[in-house]
């Protein structure tokens, strides 16, 4: 959920009286290998006449009241997770035989009408929270991880077990000592345990996974479609003159794994518009958006709002004319739940038609020089401008992670005709397509489908060289 989310939640469920306090959530969910994901949706709080009963240590809902929450999910598409309070519980928080007679009636209702979808549960007392999944087949998982996504990312434990198995292995103290200086050993095992997705491996990627890996980062998954041309060595980092012309995604995992062997891979030679590309993203943290073209981008952005997963969007943009640079400018945006999406900054076109990788917000110098439509080879492009923006979109990861600068800015501009960079807040556009798909996960979305409704335009759907 976002902090917002959490914040509402939490203030709606406080009681001056001492009383069990209950809220109800709409939530999308998808599963990858890692397990079940919710992702909320909406947050329905209860007024005083919706409890049938109300005490400190018992409390039960009206069933008018939960009809309306399995309305809000139905007309949605999606499920329900349900909250409440044990407002004097000790350290050893747990639901009690009550809650889950209570809870084995509700998951079997949401079942009943909302189809074969799992129930999520959240459990708050003083100080602690625990949460537990009611599958479809009538299982009960524990829940182990609650996710605030926004301009800052966290990953709060959801019990002692889970925090301790959280620690990871020790760190490498030797081998990070300027990095640990900087922003200490916890963030150090921070960056080890974020599971990162770079979306193309061309000259702005290849520098975000050789950052990535020198960093310390530990779990990085690389796709990129396309193949090492010999114009690539110019500024794709793991290339040399001796390169031969294999799949993008795997010279960068080499790379990776030369940098740091105990890391772990994935490199795919495939589409980032197909399933298995949504599939493999999926599994991750954060994602690191390094295309060039307006589809990719899409589905980039559309996953970052479905999922819940961050994306960070990297775009560089030179105008060149009779062999000599005349401008040009390296963008760099979080894009996330509570955030402006990328149709809502222009980087990405509305009406799907040419626009820069590396455009600015409109009203603010917007670019529309239509390098999305050329060919990869047709486009400009120096290391300088592509090592700038994968440098600074690794930095607003760590920030994203450790909270290291006080800003709350979500875009970076970097201005090659004033030399110039400065931070940026692109706002929120009302009745956005991003609001209309937060949190949905894979609800509503046929198995086959590909991530962006609209077809792709002939050489279109690839993680272009930048």
């Amino acid at each position: 959920m976002t902090a917002g989310q959490l914040e509402r939640l939490k203030s709606s469920l406080q009681d001056g009286e001492g009383r069990e306090s209950s809220a109800f959530m709409t939530a999308g969910y998808f599963e990858n290998s890692h397990g079940i994901h919710f992702n909320v949706r909406r947050i329905l709080v209860p007024g005083e006449d919706d409890y049938e009963l109300r005490t400190g240590t018992r409390l039960r809902m009206s069933p008018e009241f939960f009809s309306r929450v399995l309305t809000s999910a139905e007309t949605d598409g999606v499920t329900v997770i349900q909250s409440h309070t044990h407002p004097f519980s000790g350290p050893g928080l747990g639901y009690s035989a009550t809650d889950d007679a209570g809870e084995s009636d509700s998951a079997g209702t949401v079942r009943d009408s909302l189809g074969d979808v799992p129930m999520g549960s959240l459990l708050f007392g003083s100080g602690a929270m625990v949460g537990r999944v009611w599958t479809t087949d009538g299982r009960i998982e524990p829940m182990h991880q609650l996710r605030v996504v926004g301009r800052r990312l966290s990953f709060r434990p959801m019990s002692r077990r889970d925090e301790e198995g959280d620690a990871g292995p020790p760190v490498d103290a030797a081998l990070y000592d300027r990095q640990i200086r900087a922003f200490g050993e916890g963030g150090q095992r921070a960056l080890s345990r974020v599971r990162v997705g770079v979306a193309g491996a061309g000259g702005t990627g290849s520098a975000v996974v050789e950052q990535l890996a020198r960093a310390g980062v530990k779990h990085i998954t690389v796709i990129d479609r396309d193949k090492f041309a010999k114009s690539n060595t110019t500024r794709m980092y793991g290339t040399y003159a001796a390169t031969g012309r294999r799949p993008k995604a795997h010279i960068a995992g080499d790379n990776i794994g030369r940098i740091a062997p105990d890391a772990e891979v994935v490199s795919r030679c495939v589409d980032i518009c197909s399933q298995e590309a949504l599939s493999l993203l999926k599994d991750c943290d954060v994602v690191f958006g390094c295309v060039d073209m307006q589809e990719p981008r899409r589905a980039l952005n559309d996953l970052a709002y479905r999922f819940f997963i961050p994306v960070i969007d990297t775009g560089v943009g030179i105008d060149a004319e009779g062999g000599r640079i005349t401008g040009g400018a390296a963008r760099v945006n979080i894009v996330a739940p509570s955030l402006p999406c990328l149709l809502c900054s222009g980087a990405v076109d509305r009406d799907g038609g040419p626009q820069s990788a590396a455009c600015e917000p409109r009203g603010a110098g917007a670019r529309a020089d239509g390098q999305d439509g050329l060919g990869c080879d047709a486009v400009p492009s120096i290391v300088p401008l592509t090592t700038m923006a994968a440098s600074c979109a690794v930095l607003l990861l760590k920030d994203f992670l450790l909270g290291i600068t006080e800003s709350d800015s979500c875009m970076l501009v970097f201005d090659l005709e004033t030399m110039s960079a400065r931070a940026m807040s692109p706002e929120a556009v009302r009745g956005c397509a991003c609001a209309a798909v937060e949190g949905m996960g894979d609800c509503g979305v046929p198995p086959a489908a590909a991530p962006t409704a609209p077809a792709a335009p002939d050489g279109a759907g690839r993680a272009c060289d930048e």
